[in-house]
């Protein structure tokens, strides 16, 4: 920052003629005083220890809200069966939102007291400012109706309570109420913790409708690759592959990048999986090339191979073409 402009008039004795000199003194005096309090240096110089760049490129979550969307009562009547008398019904589910992840309910039939019992796993990488969005709508064949929707500070949540169980009021154009229960849960890198994870996931697993509830998750950085092989064409030449990779864990898929015309691609992209069982799954790595439908190279990871890792580990893999 540069150093501010200040500007400013003496009153009484120093503004009489004659104190001209004593005047720019106090003047100079004074202003070096502001300065000493108001500036800031250009630059600040921070030491850090050996931290390699790509430690940057990825901010991890901090925990994962485990939210059990239990049910709602006193909905409003969006489908009525006897405008006289106000008779009626609706036909609820929730969509929840976190962040960029979105999952929503099994709808209900004719009711406004709806018991939906479903959980859900959302990660967290910055609890403030985050809000978990519920909004409840009435199926239609038509066009589906919005009930209202319901906003909770994850912040808040961290702070206060590992467990918080409320019956929500609905705001926007029609009235009711959500029960939520919300759980925090903290990250661990303890092997002793899994056990006891994976029990209460065996438990729960019913209430896991939209997708299996999480023991853990798994950090994936895409780096590299070398020597990738040349793809064929139908003129009988080869060519330099366009090469991207695919990740496949359970159901979820995440698709790098395509890079162009190179065997040595470069791609340094994260991604995120929710982890159901490390002990049994694996991760499903497939490289391929944008038009050919033969794969470049695949592999098959165990996660439990992770477990006698301790922290963050980089892992060389040899893919199969």
């Amino acid at each position: 920052m540069n150093e501010p402009t200040i500007d400013f008039n003496m009153t009484n004795l120093l503004n009489a003629p004659g104190f001209g000199t004593l005047k720019s003194t106090v003047m100079s005096i004074a202003k070096e005083n502001i300065r000493w309090y108001l500036v800031l240096p250009n630059k600040i110089s921070v030491p850090f220890g050996e931290i390699h760049y790509k430690d940057f490129m990825f901010v991890p979550p901090v925990g994962i809200v485990r939210v059990h969307v239990v049910g709602g009562r006193n909905l409003p009547v969006t489908d009525r069966v006897n405008s006289m008398l106000g008779t009626g019904s609706s036909d609820p589910y929730v969509v929840l939102q976190l962040g960029a992840r979105e999952a929503r309910t099994k709808g209900k039939k004719k009711t406004l007291n709806p018991v939906f019992d479903e959980m859900f796993d959302f990660m967290v990488t910055e609890p403030q400012g985050q809000r978990l969005i519920l909004t409840l709508w009435d199926a239609d064949m038509v066009k589906d109706e919005l009930i209202g929707e319901v906003r909770i500070d994850i912040a808040f949540l961290q702070k206060t309570a590992d467990t918080a169980d409320y019956w929500h009021f609905i705001s926007g154009p029609s009235k009711g109420q959500l029960n939520i229960r919300l759980t925090w849960l903290e990250l661990t890198t303890s092997k002793s913790d899994l056990t006891a994870a994976i029990h209460e996931v065996n438990v729960l697993t019913p209430y896991g409708v939209f997708a299996p509830l999480s023991t853990g998750i798994l950090v994936v950085l895409i780096d590299s690759a070398q020597q990738l092989p040349m793809v064929g064409t139908t003129w009988g030449k080869e060519r330099l592959p366009n090469p991207s990779v695919v990740l496949t864990l359970s159901a979820q898929k995440f698709v790098s990048r395509v890079l162009l015309r190179t065997q040595n691609p470069v791609w340094e992209q994260f991604t995120i999986f929710y982890v159901n069982n490390p002990l049994v799954e694996n991760l499903s790595i497939l490289v391929k090339d944008d038009i050919s439908p033969a794969p470049l190279g695949t592999y098959t990871f165990p996660l439990a191979s992770l477990l006698e890792v301790r922290g963050p580990s980089s892992v060389a893999i040899q893919v199969y073409c």
